[in-house]
């Protein structure tokens, strides 16, 4: 394989990005957004138990 450098501006990158991640195959994806979800539970501190739930408990005024 041929290795150089090739100057593009921001929209012709844009759509080279797209272009390559419209070549990889679904399971790469997928692969792709876990190893992101990962990054972002771990740059937020966040655990991955799920949806964060409460609940509040109110009493109605009885007439």
């Amino acid at each position: 394989m041929k290795k150089g450098i090739r100057i593009v501006t921001l929209d012709e990158s844009d759509d080279l990005d797209f272009d390559d991640w419209l070549k990889t195959s679904p399971a790469e994806r997928l692969d792709t957004l876990q190893y992101l979800r990962e990054m972002v539970y771990d740059l937020k501190h966040e655990s991955r138990k799920g949806l964060q739930r409460f609940l509040k408990v109110t009493r109605r005024k009885r007439d």
